[in-house]
């Protein structure tokens, strides 16, 4: 994601609309997203803009992705029901 480091705001820009686009093919609403891009484009702080996008909807996935993730058929909720069967609670009074 060489397009967040850049100090070329052009390439920034060309990379953020073609992420955009190319993410809006897989959205439920990808006009939604087209009009979302549109009005982030003509605003003062594109820029700024481009790199929020980049950097969650980019970076932020694609580093979640390489992370090992937890096994989701695992039952936390009763393993943290058999570690505390019963909490008290002392709270001052108001």
């Amino acid at each position: 994601m060489q397009a967040l480091t850049t100090k070329d705001t052009a390439e920034l820009k060309r990379y953020w609309k073609a992420f955009v686009k190319e993410q809006g093919l897989h959205n439920a609403s990808p006009e939604r997203v087209l009009q979302r891009l549109n009005n982030k484009d003509h605003i003062e702080e594109r820029l700024l803009w481009a790199k929020v996008d980049l950097t969650t909807y980019g970076w932020f996935i694609c580093a979640n992705g390489q992370t090992n993730q937890v096994n989701r058929d695992y039952n936390f909720e009763n393993e943290f029901s058999k570690l505390f069967m019963s909490v008290k609670f002392v709270c001052d009074e108001p």
